[in-house]
This record gives structure tokens, C-alpha cells and sequence, in this order.
């Protein structure tokens, strides 16, 4: 059983609420709001793992996913000053694919390669160049300026853009279920965004 796109965008949305507990260990204050509204983010994406919409395998990778990129946002503050966020971002990207190198093999040894055209090529430059290195240069600003709990607010737009574009580019459907969940991501999100 695969993870519908919108099951995808809505684990990924609970990627601000670890961020903020990941800044609460490190001494940042979150509040009694902020801390309720983030409960109530959780409600809405443990509904959502719990039978409430169905479970797959790939739903564990995305909360590892999310995990790991609130991981990376709440660390984002240590980063040495002396590197710069170009510098940062090339030995980011450098690190990552030197991680990825071994799962690449054994899927080239496994699936076999593909045949580069432009309907393959176009989509990997879109990838490698708009929302990999111009959005993580973006993120990695915002979260310098104002860091990673207030930064991820804009992460719970998320599974909105994503449960609608699933439903418009891939038919996926969009159930009674998955409107609550996605009420109560974003609803937890607001209450504990106000200051």
C-alpha cells in the first residue's frame, strides 16, 4: 500500500511542531499557547496515522522525513558564522548526495537506469535547482533571521496545497477523514501562532 499525496503533506505539516520541540530542548521558551496549539497539531496527524485514514508503509518514511527536516531547521542556528549560507548550503547538498550514493546503487543495480529526456531531465532540474537550492537558501535565511518554531508556520500551508493539488493533478480523493485532520493541523497551528 503506497501514501496518497495528501497523507504525504499532512505528516510533513507536523514538521513545525518537532521543530519547535527540538528549539524547546535547547533552552528556547515555546509558551502555554504555543505549546497547546502545537497538542493540538499532533491530534490532527496522529488521527491521520491512526486508522482514522488508513496506514501505509510510507507513512513511517514521512514522519522520518519530517524528523529529520525539523532536525536540520532547529540545528540550522549552530551553523559556524564563518560559513556563509552559499558555502553552507554547497556542503549541505555535497553531504547529502554523498549519503544518498549507496541507495542510488542498489536501485541502479535493482531497477536499471533510465533514458534521459526532456520529460525526465526538465523535472530533475526543477527539482535540483527551484525547490532544492533556491528554497533551502530561502529557509536557511528565515531561519537565521527568526529561527525554526516561527519559521515552520509557514510549513502548515502545506497539507492544504497538497491535498488540493493531489486531488486536481492526480485524482486522488480527498475524504471526510482527511478534512478533519487537515482542521486540526491548521487549526493547532493558528492557536498556537498567535502571540
Amino acid at each position: 500500500m503506497t501514501t496518497p499525496a495528501a497523507t504525504m503533506g499532512m505528516i510533513m505539516a507536523a514538521s513545525p511542531v518537532l521543530m519547535a520541540v527540538f528549539e524547546r530542548a535547547s533552552g528556547v521558551r515555546l509558551g502555554r499557547r504555543r505549546g497547546a496549539g502545537l497538542l493540538v497539531a499532533c491530534a490532527g496527524v496522529l488521527l491521520l496515522m491512526g486508522g482514522g485514514a488508513g496506514f501505509a508503509a510510507g507513512d513511517l518514511w514521512m514522519i522520518g522525513a519530517a524528523c529529520c527536516f525539523a532536525g536540520y531547521s532547529a540545528l540550522l542556528r549552530r551553523r559556524p558564522a564563518e560559513l556563509g549560507g552559499t558555502a553552507f548550503l554547497f556542503t549541505t547538498f555535497l553531504v547529502g548526495a554523498g549519503l544518498l550514493l549507496p541507495a542510488q546503487g542498489v536501485s541502479l543495480a535493482v531497477q536499471g537506469g533510465f533514458t534521459p529526456t526532456t520529460a525526465t531531465v526538465l523535472p530533475l532540474v526543477y527539482v535540483g535547482v527551484a525547490s532544492s537550492a533556491v528554497a533551502f537558501f530561502a529557509w536557511n535565511k528565515a531561519i537565521a533571521l527568526v529561527g525554526a518554531a516561527r519559521a515552520g508556520i509557514v510549513y502548515y500551508l502545506q497539507p492544504v496545497c497538497v491535498a488540493l493539488l493531489s486531488w486536481a493533478v492526480l485524482g486522488e480523493t480527498v475524504g471526510p477523514v482527511q478534512v478533519l485532520c487537515m482542521a486540526l493541523i491548521l487549526g493547532g497551528v493558528m492557536w498556537g501562532a498567535v502571540s
